[in-house]
């Protein structure tokens, strides 16, 4: 399958706000002209599997609804609004990832349309998520890197508060992994950690709008972010044990944020120290 023979395909039963772009796997993207409840664009991708086709949102539509709504984890309850949502579509929810597969080239064109609702059907549960849960969206790291965090900066005698809360110049509320103190120097640091590649982009689009709405303004987008005196410096670490992190992502994140692996603690002890 390539891309002009998936347009070929299903572009006639379409409106042209349908785009279709290639994808990673010799798939393709379809950017729909669906929205997240936040403005988001949703898009699927139509993958080839011997025979027959596969639509898949790669499991971003959980992974968004997860972060907007502050969930570390599903519950039973909304785990199973989900899966009504997905019957209600006749889609299968695979661990997350939505589909349909087994598909002939005939059927894509439906395929992506009931894929394209289902997808927008279980975003809109982020309209049922309490007010209080979803105005503090950064991630919260797992325990390990949490637990990993707290040890360097008692090494290195950083004063530290977890778990704070910071309004925004939106007038939303953020919640802050660590708010810490080096001597004179302070700093709000968030912790991105994820095992999935789709997942682990809507952390980084949300610790750069929270850094964003944090910020006093001023800074050249084009350049290194520089910290005036007696501001807060932010600073985000991402857990660079899985490979999950893209390129693009990290120097978005670097546009608003001093961004530091996991791997190498120095550089976060001299960001601390720089903040």
């Amino acid at each position: 399958m390539n891309l002009e023979s998936l347009q070929s395909s299903i572009c006639e039963s379409l409106h042209k706000q349908w785009e279709f772009t290639a994808a990673p796997k010799g798939g393709v993207r379809v950017r729909t002209p669906y929205i997240y409840p936040d403005g988001g664009i949703l898009d699927l991708f139509v993958l080839k599997h011997g025979d027959s086709y596969r639509v898949t949102d790669f499991g971003e539509t959980v992974a968004w609804l997860k972060m907007r709504a502050g969930w570390a984890k599903l519950s039973r309850k909304r785990s199973d609004q989900i899966d009504d949502a997905c019957q209600t579509h006749g889609v299968r929810n695979n661990h997350g990832q939505l589909e349909l597969s087994g598909l002939s080239k005939n059927d894509l064109s439906e395929a992506v349309i009931q894929l394209a609702g289902a997808a927008a059907r279980v975003s809109d549960l982020w309209f049922t998520v309490p007010r209080t849960k979803f105005e503090s969206a950064p991630y919260i790291a797992e325990d390990p890197l949490r637990v990993q965090v707290e040890d360097w900066f008692r090494e290195w005698m950083v004063t530290f508060k977890s778990h704070t809360t910071r309004s925004g110049r939106s007038g939303r509320s953020w919640s802050i992994d660590y708010e810490t103190t080096v001597e004179s120097r302070r700093a709000l640091v968030f912790l991105l950690g994820s095992r999935d590649r789709s997942e682990a982009r809507q952390l980084v689009e949300q610790v750069v709008l929270a850094c964003v709405d944090l910020s006093h303004g001023g800074n050249d987008p084009r350049g290194p972010v520089i910290v005036p005196p007696n501001e807060v410096a932010t600073v985000s670490l991402f857990d660079d044990a899985h490979d999950v992190w893209r390129e693009e992502d990290i120097r978005l994140l670097g546009l608003e944020s001093r961004v530091v692996p996991r791997s190498k603690p120095e550089e976060l002890q001299r960001a601390l120290r720089a903040a």
